[in-house]
C-alpha cells in the first residue's frame, strides 16, 4: 500500500485496483536509482565511471601527443574507447526514460568495456617500453 501518496490521487479506479496493490511505477531510471539507493550509493559508481572516463581520455591524449605508431593494439584501443564513450552517452540519456538497467546485456557491456580498455592500456604500455 502506498501510504505517502497525496489524498487527491487516491480517489480513482486506477489507484484503488492497481497502485494500492503494487505501488507507483518507477518512471525514470535516474529517479529510481535515487529513490531506491540514495544519493551516496548512486554517487559512488558515478564517481568511479567518471574516473575511468578521465583515465581513458588522458591515455588517448598521451598516445596522440607521443605520435605512437599505429598498430593493432592502439587501433583496437581507440575503437573500444570511442564505443565506450558512445555507450555511456546513450546509457545516461536513456536513463531519463524507463528501461531495465540491470539486464545482463547492459551490465556485461559496461564491464566488458572497462576491463577490455584496462587490458589494452597495459598491453600498449608494455609495447611502448
Amino acid at each position: 500500500m502506498v501510504n505517502n501518496a497525496p489524498a487527491w490521487s487516491k480517489n480513482n479506479w486506477e489507484y484503488i485496483y492497481v497502485y494500492s496493490v503494487s505501488g507507483y511505477p518507477v518512471l525514470s531510471v535516474w529517479g529510481g536509482w535515487l529513490a531506491q539507493y540514495g544519493l551516496l550509493l548512486v554517487a559512488i559508481p558515478l564517481v568511479y565511471l567518471g574516473r575511468q572516463v578521465k583515465s581513458i581520455i588522458s591515455f588517448k591524449k598521451e598516445l596522440k601527443l607521443n605520435n605512437v605508431q599505429n598498430n593493432r593494439s592502439i587501433a583496437l584501443y581507440v575503437f573500444l574507447t570511442d564505443a565506450f564513450e558512445i555507450f555511456l552517452v546513450m546509457f545516461f540519456a536513456l536513463a531519463f526514460l524507463v528501461f531495465s538497467w540491470s539486464e545482463y546485456y547492459i551490465l556485461v557491456s559496461l564491464f566488458f568495456y572497462i576491463v577490455g580498455i584496462k587490458l589494452l592500456q597495459k598491453t600498449i604500455k608494455k609495447e611502448m617500453l
